[in-house]
């Protein structure tokens, strides 16, 4: 576990102390080789209103197909829980760079293979008190942020159109027009409710 919450950190580190997704770009993950796909590890700036807070901040890592990047839909994959962190899915189950009990490892299965996968720390405060995303009223970061299904479905809209204009200055060919949604346990009964915002976008 202390291995997990080490290179979370450190990816995490390498995307904090930059805004924009071209700088987001992770060079190496730690006690990982070098990949030939692109991962950006950062957070999303959600403007506000948004489910009754100011803005968001969402932690965000992506990673690009290592397949055909271009063609290859955006996939993103939600935990569960709710309010389950999608970093866990990331670094413990489907994603490419594994932590567990015997250290690191690359998981030959990985679902970005076939797939640009994105895994948002959504909703923020997710995992709390020790997750990445947080949620602001008047500039103040909150202690805790509420959501129910309605108001999380909103900020989730939200958090996927700042990540599609983050990241289509940078790489264009990625849109919401070719987008899956991936997940687990309970998100499957509210996950209506994130497609409904994101489908109908004014």
């Amino acid at each position: 576990m202390e291995s997990f919450q080490a290179l979370l950190f450190g990816v995490l580190l390498l995307g904090v102390c930059f805004s924009a997704p071209t700088n987001d770009l992770v060079d190496q993950v730690p006690d990982f080789k070098k990949t030939s796909f692109k991962v950006y590890s950062g957070y999303l700036t959600v403007p506000g209103p948004v489910s009754g807070f100011s803005s968001l901040k969402i932690h965000y890592q992506f990673h690009e197909s290592q397949n055909n990047p271009a063609e290859d839909p955006v996939a993103t994959w939600h935990q569960g829980g709710p309010g389950g962190t999608s970093l866990y899915g990331l670094y413990g189950e489907m994603g490419y760079f594994q932590v567990d009990n015997d250290g690191t490892h690359v998981n030959e299965f990985a679902w970005n293979k076939v797939a640009n996968m994105l895994y948002l720390e959504s909703p923020a405060g997710s995992s709390n008190p020790i997750g990445f995303s947080t949620c602001s009223k008047n500039g103040q970061v909150q202690s805790r942020c509420s959501f129910d299904d309605k108001s999380q479905a909103e900020a989730y809209a939200h958090t996927l159109k700042a990540f599609f204009y983050s990241i289509s200055r940078v790489q264009q060919q990625f849109s919401l027009f070719d987008w899956r949604v991936v997940c687990r346990s309970i998100f499957t009964k509210y996950c209506k409710f994130h497609c409904f915002q994101c489908w109908f976008w004014p």
